[in-house]
């Protein structure tokens, strides 16, 4: 039943009987029947546009939205998303880890023709080479760090990709000492980013934040140049989970920046 629930998240327009048992390895039988289970629970519905598909019914978002409230990442900070998508004009997103990938659960989008884009509930970009993944790996226990290290690859993704993992140590460690992350034409050949975590009332990190935008408008100079402003906006939802407002997190002290990924190169273009 849960390989059935898992087979729709990679897919937007529903899926058929046929397709949800090649996808669950089950015969249509044993599929039908559990669907059946699954619809009179409202986890899965019918399409209504009468093609036989199914899709994943609203009952899950419920729940979905429960756990983000659960930790305390529910609509009530959307305020600090939204101000910080008006301050930089750029795509803001909020990201937890799953697995080895970074779970998108918020995002408000630029109003800009050329943005950045993603679906929020999707994860299938690896926390090595996004900003919001790095700073998540970054704060992780060494153990877990470690063993995630050791059951997934580096896949190279985009030009700067790092591969390395002594080298992906050394990213994390840098990013611990300067308090961001950035993408640098990591995931892709044509976007950058810059990444901020946000701590709950024990001070662990729960989610990262982050703003992200084409490589035409976001140099690399750019992106440590809204670092602050997602600082800001990282602390004011921290605050509002109860993290408390002292430390080096509620202020950006200028430190040279690290410039993750190499140098910038002009011929990556959104």
């Amino acid at each position: 039943m849960v390989k059935l629930l898992k087979a729709f998240s990679a897919v937007q327009t529903g899926l058929t009987l046929t397709e949800l048992s090649r996808a669950a390895g089950l015969p249509e039988s044993t599929v039908y029947r559990l669907l059946a289970t699954l619809q009179e629970e409202g986890f899965v519905e019918r399409s209504a546009d009468g093609d036989g598909r199914y899709q994943l019914g609203l009952e899950l978002f419920r729940l979905g939205s429960a756990a983000l409230n659960g930790r305390g990442l529910g609509r009530e900070i959307m305020p600090h998303v939204e101000a910080l998508a008006n301050d930089s004009g750029e795509t803001v997103n909020l990201g937890v880890l799953h697995g080895f990938n970074v779970l998108y659960v918020h995002k408000i989008e630029s109003q800009k023709p050329l943005r950045a884009s993603l679906t929020v509930g999707s994860a299938s970009v690896p926390a090595h080479c996004s900003a919001n993944g790095k700073v998540l790996l970054a704060h992780l226990p060494d153990d877990r760090l470690e063993c995630l290290l050791g059951a997934f690859p580096l896949d190279k993704r985009g030009p700067n990709t790092i591969t390395d993992r002594d080298e992906l140590r050394r990213e994390l460690a840098q990013i611990r000492d300067q308090g961001y992350a950035v993408d640098n034409l990591e995931f892709a050949d044509d976007i950058r980013a810059v990444a901020v975590p946000i701590r709950d009332h024990h001070a662990e990190v729960v989610a990262a934040i982050a703003i992200a935008g084409p490589a035409t408008r976001l140099s690399s100079e750019r992106v440590h140049e809204l670092a602050p402003r997602v600082i800001s906006a990282a602390g004011g939802i921290s605050a509002q989970l109860g993290y408390p407002q002292t430390g080096s997190f509620w202020r950006h002290e200028a430190r040279k920046p690290y410039l993750s990924g190499g140098k910038e190169d002009g011929r990556w273009t959104a």
